[in-house]
């Protein structure tokens, strides 16, 4: 059987674990049959859907299938809702051992030089 919703990340041939494809909930759908054959044209494989309660929950096969239907949801101005995806997520990182007579926004030049986005840079130490 074979995990829906999930895709592979391979890193220099090295499996790794799935990349998460998170559902999508369909609110208020009246002309559901029209909606669906809509989304089925979209590529990537089988879209699954099922009722949940008064909801309408969609699970798409990969990120870029996740990805076109948001746009195409977007574009006809449905009401759902999703949650974010992995690679949309920011990341937080601690860096040690960095001295201290590098101030905050040299850490962050620096940063973006090596092509990072960075949001907020803090200066933790300890005070002696």
């Amino acid at each position: 059987m074979e995990d829906v919703g999930q895709e592979w990340k391979t890193v220099e041939g090295k499996k790794k674990r799935r990349e998460r494809v998170p559902p999508i909930v369909l609110n208020d759908v009246t002309h559901w049959k029209t909606l669906l054959n809509e989304m089925t044209k979209i590529p990537g494989g089988i879209i699954e859907a099922k009722t949940v309660g008064s909801n309408i929950k969609v699970k798409a096969q990969s990120v870029q299938q996740h990805k076109d239907l948001y746009k195409y949801l977007e574009s006809i101005d449905a009401k759902f809702y999703t949650h974010q995806l992995d690679e949309e997520k920011n990341a937080k990182i601690v860096i040690r051992g960095l001295p201290l007579s590098l101030t905050a926004e040299e850490i962050k030049e620096e940063l973006e030089i090596q092509n990072f986005k960075i949001i907020k840079v803090i200066r933790l130490h300890k005070k002696s």
